[in-house]
């Protein structure tokens, strides 16, 4: 609905909103901001043609196996523990302080360099890593080829299928003045990224596809209510004020509405063709998608299935999420952890959007 105007929620409001049971110690933490998320948690609209789905971390990992990269060559580190094989992959390795590691190898003669820890940001083609590193070298989740296609939609009689996978969030808070400002950030995991068109596919075709938006609220001092100030979507983007922000069908105040397109899984607020520049090498490609809206369109209402991402085993992991299979201008994703918080100041970027 455009146009809306700003919506007030206290706490309990944000609850029943959300369709959830108000927490009998509403003063606990982790409650609030359990269902401060759902209630704000978007509802996702994909491309009617759609082949390439969302899935869970969980069974991208247990799909996968971790292997580190150089021009020196590539090694196995850990396989899926389905395979029997040792040693098996292990979730809680990837970002926790028992990590795995690997030592950096440079040509000529692959001398042994310092030694990477997959806690540490090693994904390969990162332009955010340091020298200790060459562009290919680094960890990365090898995601099995039968499962790029991520988890089945399920069929609905009544309606368009619906996608049942969880959605990863986290909540960061900084104070503005008097006020509290509140920033939710919604995770997608996609099993892999091919955009339509062998000339798309050829250049930015990588497993293990990330996408996030995020919601930013404000606390004004002494109360109990959140003003919803504005929605990103994605990295590429800045704040749209709440007031233009369409929301979800089936809650017209707090679930805005959010269309993927297709193959790439970019989001974007409305409907509409969209076009975007990749640089590869000195030659820019303009690169042309596609977003609907249709009663057909596979729907993810991903309030129904949440989980903070900080409490994941896999938190703070730093390599790829899946292989490149395009050039390296389109590095596999990077999931929810330090290396993605875009600043200290993002919380206060939308300024007036009330």
């Amino acid at each position: 609905m455009r146009g809306a105007s700003v919506v007030l929620l206290s706490f309990a409001a944000a609850v029943a909103a959300a369709g959830c049971n108000q927490t009998t110690n509403p003063g606990v933490a982790e409650a609030r901001t359990a269902e401060l998320a759902r209630a704000f948690a978007p509802l996702v609209s994909l491309h009617p043609r759609e082949q390439l789905l969302p899935m869970s971390a969980k069974s991208f990992i247990a799909s996968s196996a971790l292997r580190w990269r150089s021009s020196c060559g590539e090694e196995t580190i850990a396989m899926p523990s389905s395979t029997g094989r040792a040693p098996s992959l292990e979730s809680r390795r990837l970002g926790s302080s028992d990590p795995y590691s690997r030592a950096s190898a440079h040509p000529p003669g692959c001398r042994k360099g310092r030694i990477l820890a997959t806690n540490e940001l090693t994904r390969p083609f990162d332009p955010a890593r340091g020298d200790a590193l060459l562009d290919e070298e680094g960890f990365y989740l090898d995601l099995a080829d039968n499962r790029r296609s991520g988890t089945p939609a399920a069929t609905n009689a009544n309606g368009p299928p619906t996608v049942q996978v969880p959605v990863y969030f986290e909540r960061d808070v900084r104070a503005n003045g008097k006020d509290t400002m509140v920033r939710l950030t919604y995770w997608m995991l996609f099993g892999m990224e091919r955009r339509p068109g062998p000339k798309a596919a050829a250049l930015t075709a990588h497993e293990g596809d990330w996408k996030w938006i995020r919601v930013l609220l404000r606390n004004p001092e002494g109360t109990d209510d959140y003003v919803p100030m504005g929605v990103r979507y994605g990295a590429r983007t800045t704040y749209l004020p709440w007031r233009s922000v369409q929301k979800g069908a089936e809650s017209r105040t707090t679930h805005p509405a959010v269309f993927v397109s297709r193959g790439s899984h970019d989001l974007f607020p409305e409907p509409g063709v969209y076009s975007r520049e990749v640089v590869v090498g000195k030659r820019a490609v303009e690169l042309r998608q596609e977003v609907r809206r249709c009663p057909a369109c596979t729907a993810w209402r991903t309030w129904q299935d949440m989980r903070d991402a900080r409490d994941e085993l896999w938190h703070g992991y730093g390599g790829g999420w899946g292989e490149s299979l395009g050039l390296g201008a389109s590095p596999a994703g990077i999931g929810p952890s330090l290396w993605v918080n875009l600043g200290k100041d993002e919380l206060l970027e939308p300024g007036d959007t009330g």
